[in-house]
């Protein structure tokens, strides 16, 4: 069973890495969640196809968080509010 952290009054809730009980991002609820996944919809098409998976996933992050004009080490959609959210939304959608 996969572990995580939950909210109940808010319903907000984020999964743990695999085998800990380390949160894969922010507690996040019904709002943010769908913000994530329409972001995580955009990023995901463009390092999922590339070889090695690993460099253009990180490749990717760095053009996003240049792009958003935000730090490298704050530009990870696990960490995203709604605003950044929004934000790499417009910028992902510029990329096509």
């Amino acid at each position: 069973k996969k572990k995580g952290w939950r909210c109940a009054p808010c319903d907000a809730h984020v999964g743990c890495h695999p085998g800990t009980i380390v949160p894969l991002g922010r507690l996040a609820n019904a709002e943010l969640r769908a913000a994530k996944m329409k972001v995580h919809a955009l990023f995901d098409s463009f390092w999922m196809h590339h070889r090695p998976r690993n460099i253009a996933r990180t490749k990717c992050y760095q053009r996003l968080a240049a792009d958003m004009e935000i730090p490298n080490s704050e530009c990870h959609i696990g960490m995203f509010d709604v605003a950044r959210c929004n934000l790499a939304i417009q910028v992902l959608a510029k990329w096509s």
